[in-house]
């Protein structure tokens, strides 16, 4: 943060203002515009300190996962940490080249020909070696997620005023009102899950390499309780909670999986997401690796194969109750869903 430092005491010249550091807060008096403008040179320098903090703490990550090297006379040399993330980023977005600069001398990384070439010339083979025993050593963390300062865990409250709140709150709303449920949002929160992000995320990149020119992940609603939710932000949809919401003979239909809705009325009802006892309900928007369908029938505990005359066939992603306009989907995976949002709500 000196940098930052340095910068703020810069403002009292700038600004005409007096500004006091207290252990916990910062107080700015003076004139009242020359306040409001210091306050919001101060809240960028911030969050520049807190955007290179999120940054350094993703590249010390991305060292333990891979590591590029340069090599030279046969010996691979580490790039820095910086370099190296970059390096990664690029790679994983699949990208021909990538340039950076090192020193004053500007290189270019041929991804094809794995190596990179100096501005003066100088030619070298480049090594990437995956640290983890996933072929994909990288998975990004979601763009809207907050700094979670090494915890694994974290669910966000949003803020109902957010572009965030609002479009998911939009969404939700219309999707009941295709079934004529009429409901009013109370929260809706963000769950920041690391180690079940990983998983459905290392998941999801397997089902693009397998089937790279279809859409393989929907989101999707899914309906539960309260004291239920609280074990699905912890370690995710499990099986083990088909049919606990609903004694009817749909709770295992189509399958004895985990069972998303196209529309959010659908998990509505009370069956699905039973009221507590002040009357709200709960649904999760979440992300589900759909990949191959197959029609679900009842009591079946897998997919059917891709191709049923093939004994070595793999097999199907998701039932749905129908192959044509499919609604009801049910997958038979732990890590084939992730409860991205849960939104409380109740109806009107």
């Amino acid at each position: 943060l000196e940098v930052e430092k340095q910068e703020i005491a810069g403002l009292t010249q700038k600004h005409q203002v007096r500004i006091e550091v207290g252990p916990s807060k910062m107080t700015v008096t003076g004139k009242k515009d020359d306040v409001l403008t210091a306050v919001l040179e101060i809240n960028g320098f911030m969050q520049k300190a807190k955007d290179r903090e999120s940054r350094k703490e993703e590249q010390e990550r991305m060292k333990n996962i891979v590591q590029w090297e340069a090599v030279k006379s046969e010996k691979p040399k580490p790039l820095s940490s910086d370099i190296n993330y970059e390096l990664e980023l690029a790679y994983q977005k699949k990208e021909k080249t990538y340039v950076y600069t090192w020193h004053g001398e500007s290189f270019t990384i041929d991804f094809e020909k794995m190596q990179q070439t100096g501005s003066k010339g100088r030619v070298m083979k480049i090594k990437r070696t995956p640290l983890i025993n996933s072929e994909t050593a990288l998975i990004e963390l979601p763009v809207e997620w907050t700094n979670m300062k090494g915890q694994n865990m974290e669910v966000i409250g949003l803020l109902s005023t957010s572009e965030e709140f609002q479009k998911i709150s939009k969404e939700f709303i219309k999707s009941c009102q295709k079934g004529s449920c009429n409901v009013e949002v109370v929260q809706i929160e963000r769950i920041q899950n690391r180690e079940q992000w990983e998983r459905y995320a290392i998941k999801r990149q397997a089902l693009d390499r397998k089937y790279p020119k279809q859409k393989n992940e929907q989101l999707l609603y899914h309906g539960t309780t309260n004291d239920i939710c609280q074990k699905i932000n912890k370690t995710g949809f499990n099986r083990s909670f088909c049919g606990r919401n609903d004694v009817s003979f749909s709770a295992t239909k189509f399958g004895q999986g985990t069972y998303f809705a196209k529309e959010a009325h659908y998990s509505c009802h009370d069956s699905y997401s039973n009221p507590d006892a002040v009357g709200h309900k709960y649904i999760y928007r979440a992300r589900v690796l759909t990949g191959k369908l197959c029609r679900g029938v009842e009591g079946m505990k897998e997919p059917t194969p891709v191709n049923p005359n093939d004994p070595h066939s793999d097999l199907c992603d998701c039932a749905v109750d129908s192959l044509s306009k499919p609604f009801v989907h049910v997958i038979f995976s732990d890590f084939g869903a992730y409860p991205e949002y849960l939104i409380t709500f109740k109806t009107v």
